[in-house]
C-alpha cells in the first residue's frame, strides 16, 4: 500500500494529467448544457408524472392524466399514452434471426449462432409479455432520444475519457523510472524489479479512481439538470425504448429484467472493467516496450486496427471472424448504447458484453503477468 501512495503522489504531481481531465470535465459540460431545453422540459415534466401517477401505463394512469393534462407537453404525453398495448405480446424475433442470418448467409457458423440466439431471445420476450414490461411508462415519447443521449453520447464520454486517463496512468507509473534516468538503478536487484507489480496494481486502480471521479462529476451534473426521480423504477423495456440497427428498429429487449436504475448501475460497472482491460492492455505494452512513447503510439494502432478489422471482415464475408472481433475491447467499446441487449450482428451470446470484459480482464491480465515475469529476467540497457 505504501508503494502504491507512493507512486499515485508521482502521477497526481503531474500537470498533465489534472489539465487533461479538466478538459474532458468541460467537454462533459459542453455535452449536457445545451442540449435541447425542450425535451429536457418535457423529459422532466414525465419524470414528475411518473412519481405523482405511477410508472405503470393502464387505464387508470390515462384517467388521471387526463385531469392534469393542462400543458401542452402533457397533452403530447396522454396522446402518446392513450393507445398504449403490450408490444411483446405475439412478438417473434423470427424476423430479426432472419435479416440477421441473410446477412451471414455465406457463413454457415455464423448463421447457426444468429439462429441459437434469438431462440434465446425469444423466451425473454414472452416473458417480458408475462410481467408487462413495455407497459412502463419510462420518459415516454422522448424515451429512445434520451436514453440514446445519455448512454451513446454522455456515459460513452465518460467511459472513453477514463480510458484514456487510465492509458496515460499506466504509461506514466510504469514508464516514471525510465523518464528520470533511474529505472537501471531499481532494476539491479529482484527487489526493485518487482516494483513494477505495485506499479501494475497502482495504474489498475488510479484509472478506476478517476473513473469513478469522472462518473461522479459528470453523471451527478447530468442528473441535476434531467430529473430521473420518477422512472427510476420504469423497465428499460419499455415501449416507448427501442434500438436500430441494420436500419432495422426494434424493442429494447433486455436479457435480464432491469430498471433504469440498475440499467445505469449495470453499465457504470461493466464500463468500469473496460476501463481496467485497456489500463492492462497499455501496462502490458509499456513493461514490453520500455518507452512511454513507443507505446502510446502502439495503444493507439491498437485501437485503428482494430476497427479496421471490424470494417474489412464483413466485406470479404469472414463473419465468423468478425463475430469473434466484436470480443475485443475496441468493438465492445463500440457497443455502450447496445449493452445487456441482444445488440444485433455486435453481440455473439447473452451478456455478450460482460463476457467479453471478463475475458478480456483475464487475457490482458494473463499476458501482463507473463510481462512481468519476462521483465525480471530482462537485461535493462
Amino acid at each position: 500500500m505504501k508503494l502504491a501512495f507512493w507512486e499515485w503522489r508521482k502521477l497526481f504531481s503531474l500537470p498533465v494529467l489534472w489539465i487533461f481531465i479538466g478538459l474532458c470535465l468541460l467537454l462533459n459540460v459542453a455535452l449536457i448544457v445545451p442540449e435541447a431545453q425542450n425535451n429536457r422540459d418535457f423529459f422532466n415534466d414525465v419524470s414528475f408524472i411518473g412519481k405523482t401517477l405511477g410508472e405503470n401505463v393502464n387505464d387508470e394512469f390515462n384517467l388521471r392524466l387526463k385531469e392534469i393534462a393542462t400543458t401542452q407537453n402533457r397533452q403530447h404525453l396522454l396522446e402518446s399514452t392513450l393507445y398504449t398495448k403490450d408490444v411483446f405480446d405475439g412478438y417473434t424475433t423470427t424476423q430479426l434471426s432472419n435479416i440477421y442470418k441473410n446477412v451471414v448467409s455465406n457463413d454457415l457458423i455464423a448463421q447457426n449462432l444468429v439462429d441459437w440466439k434469438y431462440n434465446l431471445l425469444q423466451k425473454r420476450v414472452e416473458h417480458l409479455s408475462q410481467i408487462d414490461a413495455s407497459l412502463d411508462l419510462y420518459a415516454g415519447p422522448v424515451t429512445h432520444d434520451s436514453h440514446q443521449y445519455f448512454f451513446g453520447t454522455v456515459v460513452r464520454a465518460v467511459i472513453t475519457e477514463s480510458i484514456l486517463i487510465g492509458i496515460l496512468c499506466s504509461i506514466c507509473i510504469t514508464g516514471y523510472e525510465s523518464i528520470f534516468k533511474t529505472k537501471s538503478l531499481f532494476c539491479t536487484t529482484r527487489v526493485g524489479r518487482k516494483m513494477w507489480i505495485g506499479k501494475t496494481w497502482s495504474a489498475v486502480f488510479a484509472s478506476l479512481m478517476f473513473y469513478i471521479l469522472l462518473s461522479v462529476l459528470t453523471i451527478g451534473s447530468y442528473f441535476i439538470l434531467w430529473n430521473y426521480q420518477g422512472i427510476w423504477k420504469s423497465s428499460v423495456s419499455s415501449q416507448f425504448n427501442y434500438i436500430i440497427d441494420m436500419f432495422y428498429a426494434r424493442p429494447f429487449i433486455t436479457w435480464v429484467d432491469l430498471t433504469v436504475g440498475q440499467y445505469v448501475f449495470a453499465v457504470l460497472v461493466v464500463g468500469g472493467g473496460l476501463v481496467a482491460v485497456f489500463t492492462l492492455l497499455a501496462t502490458f505494452v509499456s513493461i514490453m516496450v520500455e518507452h512511454i512513447y513507443a507505446s502510446a503510439m502502439i495503444v493507439l494502432a491498437f485501437f485503428m486496427v482494430t476497427i479496421g478489422i471490424q470494417s474489412f471482415l464483413p466485406e470479404i464475408g469472414l463473419w465468423t471472424a468478425y463475430m469473434v472481433n466484436t470480443f475485443l475491447p475496441v468493438s465492445l467499446w463500440l457497443s455502450i448504447n447496445m449493452w445487456f441487449t441482444e445488440m444485433g450482428i455486435a453481440g455473439v451470446v447473452p451478456f455478450h458484453e460482460t463476457l467479453g470484459i471478463i475475458i478480456n480482464l483475464t487475457l490482458w491480465g494473463f499476458l501482463t503477468f507473463v510481462a512481468l515475469r519476462i521483465f525480471k529476467r530482462k537485461d535493462i540497457l
